[in-house]
């Protein structure tokens, strides 16, 4: 009995689901195809454009008045008054060149016809002139014979000088003089009372040689001092006279 029990429900099982998928496949068939709804399309009517003729009727200009133009009358030209005519200028000849009529010789006149015609001729004097007296310097040759003894050793050659002579030989040794004391350079921090006299010989070309201290400062930097500037001058030229001299020069403190 339990057998045909389980046999018929399978059986019914089978049937049930046969019938589940055959009502699906009927359903499938018969189920209508969905279509898109159709497009619909409206026409609609534009409003009418205005023609020209409709533009230009509605639009209304306003005249604008416009006044007359007045345009003056020409002047009446007037002709220009025609220039006179100048009459022709008659030319007058030209007048013929005088000849000039030739001038007649000079008469020529010895000098006796014109002392008789007019007296014999003054003869003027030539005025004398007489020079500007010319002022000569004097010379003060007492001063000049000073001066040189005090630096010429021997006198004697004056005697046969002129004065012009004895004045260039002063000259001569006066810058000597000057050319020795500007060599010369003191020194610093001595008495003012220190001097010497220094003896030298002078060649005719103007070399100084022999140079010795004969009377002495007693300072040896005074004394070297002196020695210093024979040896920066040595040389100071020619005697005007072409001799030879012995000479001295004395050196202070106070120069």
């Amino acid at each position: 009995m339990k057998k045909r029990d389980t046999s018929g429900a399978f059986l019914a099982s089978v049937l049930l689901h046969a019938a589940l998928v055959g009502g699906a496949v009927m359903m499938v068939a018969f189920v209508p195809d969905e279509k898109p709804p159709p497009a619909v399309f409206e026409l609609v009517s534009l409003p009418r454009l205005p023609t020209t003729s409709e533009e230009s009727a509605e639009i209304s200009f306003e005249p604008i008045p416009i006044e007359p133009v007045v345009i003056p009358e020409p002047e009446p030209v007037s002709e220009p008054i025609p220039e006179p005519i100048p009459e022709p200028v008659e030319k007058k000849p030209e007048p013929k060149p005088v000849e000039k009529k030739p001038e007649p010789p000079p008469v020529k006149m010895s000098y006796e016809q014109f002392v008789r015609e007019q007296g014999a001729p003054k003869v003027q004097k030539p005025r004398e002139v007489k020079p500007k007296p010319i002022k000569v310097p004097k010379i003060n040759t007492s001063q000049i014979v000073n001066n040189l003894r005090d630096i010429m050793v021997d006198t004697t050659q004056l005697n046969q000088m002129s004065r012009s002579e004895i004045s260039a030989l002063e000259a001569y040794f006066a810058r000597l003089k000057q050319a020795l004391k500007r060599a010369w350079t003191k020194p610093s921090g001595l008495s003012d009372r220190l001097q010497c006299v220094v003896k030298f010989d002078l060649s005719s070309s103007g070399i100084l040689s022999g140079v010795r201290i004969i009377t002495s400062s007693e300072n040896s930097d005074f004394d070297q001092s002196v020695l210093a500037a024979f040896k920066a001058v040595r040389n100071h030229g020619p005697t005007p006279d072409g001799r030879s001299y012995p000479a001295r020069v004395t050196f202070r403190m106070t120069d």
